[in-house]
């Protein structure tokens, strides 16, 4: 997907590379259907990234409200062939010391923290395994100007190359009629270079 990216110079905020540098696939590709999991404790997931194996961690988006946002170690068998999932088991849930709204989660295997995101107050939070806020991956100021809970929405990390990515929901009160949405990297958890990219209108 990020080989249809459309570079806009006047949201960089660091030197740009060239596309042909971030094409490469960021993080492992989970079926659609793997976070349809019908369970009595599973409320409103809205992330989910993989651990090694069949074991992925998910999470939801519950916030202050509602109940104490979770997130939940899982077993997903996934057909590899058909894409569909086969069976599942929760392992575990942890509730988040702070925050709410979250809506991406990403491991970071050279650490064994965290990453996530909320769509409430633009912030990309790095927590342990305990629930426990660690600290901030500091974010661009110009999300500020996003669009009510319409912020950040999701992470992809490559462990490798320690980069980082993330994307608002919806485009930024001063991108307003553009129909972008602005898509940053992070090397080192250090904001580099942003990217438009088009999106479809509601």
């Amino acid at each position: 997907m990020l080989r249809h990216l459309i570079l806009v110079a006047a949201l960089s905020v660091g030197p740009l590379l060239p596309l042909s540098a971030v094409a490469q696939p960021l993080v492992q590709d989970v079926p659609q259907s793997a976070q349809n999991v019908s369970s009595p404790t599973l409320r409103g997931i809205s992330g989910i990234t993989p651990l090694g194996g069949n074991l992925y961690m998910v999470v939801d988006d519950i916030d202050g409200g509602v109940g104490t946002p979770q997130f939940h170690v899982m077993t997903l068998n996934v057909n590899l062939t058909s894409g569909f999932l086969v069976s599942s088991l929760l392992t575990s849930s942890t509730g988040f010391a702070s925050g709410s709204q979250y809506e991406s989660i990403e491991f970071n295997s050279n650490t064994g923290y965290l990453y996530v995101c909320s769509e409430f107050d633009h912030t990309i939070r790095k927590v342990d395994g305990d629930g426990l806020q660690l600290g901030f991956v500091p974010t661009p100021s110009i999300y500020g100007s996003a669009q009510g809970n319409r912020s950040l929405e999701s992470l992809a990390y490559q462990d490798e190359i320690d980069v980082l990515w993330t994307a608002n929901e919806e485009e930024l009160t001063v991108d307003s009629g553009t129909n972008h949405v602005r898509l940053q990297r992070f090397v080192g958890e250090v904001a580099t270079e942003q990217y438009a990219y088009p999106v479809e209108l509601p």
